[in-house]
């Protein structure tokens, strides 16, 4: 899955009627993160990414007994960083399952069923390919859970988040999920039609594959490649920075019951 696919996507998907995307600033983005784990980075963030969709933020109704994306980070985080007592990563499965079981979080058999999706792979070889992006997207894009989503979401989150590990930096797309296009909304970088804004402050559900929901992924995309060209850095510095600002965009974000993010 290349970046370009995904821009032509995003661009064949995006709907200006529905979602418009505004003047492009200036930012400051964030430094150089640095590594900050183990040599298992690169399978830990792929692992995370493939569990790591249907969190809701904030102060909607709708998330689960309260359960955050921390719950899965952490579960996946305490097995990793016991790999020494492990002959291969395989072994670890049984005690993520075991503790993804007991969390509470929303759509388990799916998580489940993600979790034995990513372990078929040979991990000892895509870990060897922590610094080849063209071959890490070749193994994980054949994977049914990535690649059923246009948009890659999952493929970009584990790239970007094993590079934030290693303290590297990748060309990539952003993850078009839900906190980016809110902070882009809040911004007022991107704009929403009146009846796709009411449904967002109201609670109510988008349809996936709707084309509202494309509309906003799209835009998502292509506002921040835009913004990564104006400012010269890469998406993923984009994607940090406008991370950092979520807590301090008061604006919904959109809902959608899906698998993809």
């Amino acid at each position: 899955m290349k970046k370009e696919q995904i821009l032509q996507t995003a661009k064949e998907f995006y709907n200006p009627k529905i979602v418009q995307i505004g003047n492009i600033p200036d930012f400051l983005v964030p430094k150089k993160s640095e590594p900050n784990l183990n040599q298992s980075d690169h399978v830990t963030a792929l692992v995370i990414a493939s569990l790591q969709y249907n969190f809701w933020y904030g102060t909607s109704l709708h998330r689960m007994n309260g359960v955050n994306n921390h719950v899965i980070t952490d579960i996946v985080h305490k097995e990793m960083n016991s790999k020494m007592s492990y002959e291969s990563y395989n072994d670890m499965k049984p005690g993520i399952i075991d503790a993804i079981m007991k969390s509470g979080v929303k759509h388990l058999d799916k998580r489940i069923e993600s979790i034995n999706e990513v372990f078929s792979m040979d991990l000892e070889v895509y870990q060897h390919y922590n610094t080849n992006l063209d071959a890490s997207i070749r193994m994980i894009e054949t994977l049914p859970g990535f690649q059923k989503d246009p948009y890659f979401k999952k493929g970009a989150f584990a790239l970007q988040y094993s590079a934030e590990l290693q303290g590297t930096k990748i060309d990539f797309v952003v993850p078009a999920d839900y906190q980016i296009p809110k902070v882009l909304l809040g911004l007022g970088i991107i704009s929403y039609e009146p009846s796709l804004l009411y449904k967002i402050e109201n609670d109510v559900f988008l349809q996936e594959g709707s084309k509202e929901e494309l509309a906003i992924r799209s835009a998502t995309i292509l506002a921040c490649d835009d913004i990564a060209k104006k400012n010269k850095c890469t998406t993923q510095e984009v994607d940090a920075w406008l991370f950092q600002q979520k807590d301090e965009i008061k604006t919904k974000h959109h809902l959608c019951d899906t698998t993809n993010y």
